[in-house]
C-alpha cells in the first residue's frame, strides 16, 4: 500500500511537472502594458484635479498620451476620463422587489417641448422665431399659466432664476424680442430681478470661463433656466470646426457643470438648408456629438415649403411644425407665428394636417362648380350675413331677377338641391300657417355654431352686429 500510495505521489508530481507553464508576454506588450497603466493614472489625476479647467482637461490628456507613444482616439480618452469618474464610488445597489421607487416630481417644464433639468436643443433655420417661441414660454412660465400653445407648463417652482446668454444679437435687438415676449415693461425687464442678460457686447463665449460663469450662476440658483443663444455664435474664435466631434465638448462640459443643481439649459442652434427635413438628430450644424449630449432636440420648420425659400429679411408669419425627439420618443406639434411675432394657436399635427385636408377638399369642391352653382351660394351666404334663411322664391328672384316665375323657381330649386347634395348647403321643411315651404343655408356655419343651433346663430350675430364669417 505505500509502494502504491508513493507511486501516486510521484506520479502526480510527474503530471503536474509535465502541464505547460503560462506563456510570458513578450517584451514590447509588457512595456505597452506599463504605459497603459501609468497613464490611466495620470487620467485619474487629471480628472480629479479641481483646479483644471473643463475645458483644458482632454488637451493635457492628448498631450501626455504621446509622452507614452500611445495611439488613442478621443473616443478612448473620453473613456477613460469616464472610468476615472467612477473610480471609487460605492458599489452597484440594485433596487429589489419590495422596495418602492422615487418618482420625479415634475419631469417637463414644458410638455413635450422641454425637459426639466435637462439639455435641450432648439434647432431651425434663420428667421424662424425660435428665440421669440422660447422667450414667449418663459413668459408664460413665469407669469402663472397653466399652459403655453396647449401644452402643459410645470407647476413647482415658478420662481426659477432666468439666465440669458444671448452673444448672437446686440442689446437693442434683445430689448425688441424681450418687449415682444412680454418679458420688458418700460424698457427694463420684469420678474424682480430674476431675469439676467449677456448680449453680444458682452462677447460671451463657451470657454471654461463661460461655463464656470453659468456653473456658479447654477449652484447659486438651484433649478436655474439658462437660454444660450447661440450655440454657434458662442464658439466663435474658440478654435473648433463644426464638422469635428469635438465640436459638442463645450456642451458637454456645461452639462457636466450644472447637473448638480439642477440646472435646464435650452441651446438654440441652426441647420442648414440641406438638413432642413432630417431628423432633428441629423438636421443640427455639427457632428451628431451634439444630438447625443442633448436630452431633448426640438426642430422648427415651416410647415409649407415656399415659406422656407421666402427671401423676407424679416420673420415670416404662418404655421410651423415642431418636431420633438428624444429618449425614444418623440411627438409633434403646429403653432402658427403672427405678423407682431406671436405664437399661437398649438395643436397636433395630424389635426391640423386633417384639416388642411379639408379645406383643399373643400376648395376643390368650390372650384368644380358651375356659374350658376357660385352665384346661388354666394346668394345664401349674403343672406345667411345677414342673420336670413333663403327660400327658392328669394333665390330665384336674387338669380334671374324680377318676380320669380315656375320657370325660375324650377332652376333656383334644382340649383339648391344640388349644392345640398355636394355638401355645401343644409335645408329644412317650415309649416307656417298652414303653409309648407322650404328654406336653405350655408352648411358651414352651421357647423361652426352646432353647439347653439342655426336660430341662436342668427340672433348672436344681430344681436352683437358681428363680422360676417364670409
Amino acid at each position: 500500500m505505500e509502494d502504491s500510495a508513493f507511486d501516486l505521489d510521484e506520479m502526480m508530481a510527474s503530471f503536474q511537472a509535465s502541464e505547460p507553464s503560462e506563456p510570458s508576454l513578450p517584451e514590447s506588450v509588457r512595456e505597452g502594458q506599463i504605459a497603459i497603466e501609468a497613464f490611466k493614472k495620470d487620467v485619474e489625476a487629471v480628472v480629479s484635479n479641481d483646479s483644471l479647467k473643463q475645458l483644458d482637461r482632454l488637451p493635457i490628456l492628448r498631450q501626455l498620451k504621446d509622452k507614452y507613444n500611445l495611439r488613442l482616439h478621443d473616443s478612448d480618452l473620453r473613456k477613460m476620463m469616464h472610468d476615472a469618474r467612477r473610480k471609487g464610488r460605492a458599489a452597484y445597489e440594485p433596487i429589489t422587489s419590495g422596495r418602492k421607487l422615487k418618482r420625479a416630481k415634475s419631469k417637463w417644464l414644458w410638455e413635450g417641448l422641454i425637459m426639466d433639468g435637462q439639455i435641450n436643443i432648439f434647432m431651425a433655420l434663420a428667421k424662424t422665431g425660435k428665440t421669440l417661441l422660447v422667450l414667449q414660454f418663459m413668459a408664460a412660465l413665469m407669469n402663472g399659466e397653466e399652459s403655453f400653445l396647449g401644452r402643459k407648463l410645470s407647476e413647482q417652482n415658478r420662481r426659477r432664476h432666468i439666465l440669458i446668454c444671448g452673444p448672437d444679437m446686440n442689446e437693442a435687438d434683445w430689448a425688441e424680442c424681450l418687449d415682444t415676449s412680454g418679458l420688458l415693461i418700460d424698457d427694463e425687464l420684469v420678474g424682480d430681478e430674476r431675469i439676467e442678460l449677456l448680449t453680444a457686447e458682452d462677447v460671451f463665449s463657451l470657454d471654461d470661463d463661460g461655463i464656470d460663469f453659468i456653473a456658479r450662476k447654477a449652484q447659486q440658483y438651484p433649478g436655474l433656466i439658462v437660454l444660450l443663444d447661440s450655440y454657434t455664435k458662442a464658439m466663435e474664435g474658440m478654435g473648433y470646426q463644426d464638422k469635428d466631434t469635438s465640436y459638442g465638448d463645450p456642451l458637454s462640459a456645461l452639462a457636466d457643470a450644472v447637473a448638480p443643481h439642477g440646472a435646464t439649459v435650452i441651446v438654440i442652434h441652426h441647420v442648414s438648408k440641406g438638413n432642413r427635413n432630417a431628423s432633428p438628430v441629423l438636421a443640427g450644424r455639427g457632428s451628431m456629438r451634439m444630438a447625443e449630449i442633448a436630452s431633448w432636440l426640438v426642430k422648427l420648420q415651416f410647415l409649407k415649403e415656399e415659406s422656407e425659400d421666402s427671401s423676407s429679411d424679416g420673420l415670416i408669419t404662418g404655421p410651423r411644425k415642431m418636431t420633438a425627439i428624444g429618449r425614444g420618443r418623440s411627438n409633434e406639434l403646429v403653432a402658427e407665428m403672427d405678423g407682431n411675432g406671436q405664437w399661437t394657436n398649438g395643436q397636433a399635427l395630424d389635426l391640423v394636417l386633417r384639416q388642411m385636408e379639408e379645406e383643399q377638399q373643400k376648395a376643390a369642391l368650390l372650384n368644380s362648380l358651375n356659374d350658376r352653382q357660385k352665384e346661388v351660394l354666394k346668394i345664401l351666404k349674403a343672406e345667411w350675413c345677414d342673420g336670413e334663411k333663403s327660400t327658392v322664391e328669394m333665390v330665384a328672384g336674387r338669380l334671374f331677377g324680377g318676380p320669380p316665375n315656375e320657370d325660375s323657381k324650377r332652376k333656383a330649386r334644382a340649383t339648391l338641391d344640388q349644392l345640398k347634395e355636394k355638401g355645401l348647403v343644409d335645408k329644412e321643411i317650415l309649416i307656417e300657417e298652414c303653409r309648407q315651404f322650404t328654406v336653405y343655408w350655408p352648411i358651414e356655419d352651421v357647423q361652426a355654431e352646432a353647439s347653439e343651433g342655426p336660430e341662436a346663430s342668427r340672433l348672436k350675430a344681430i344681436d352683437e352686429d358681428s363680422d360676417c364669417p364670409f
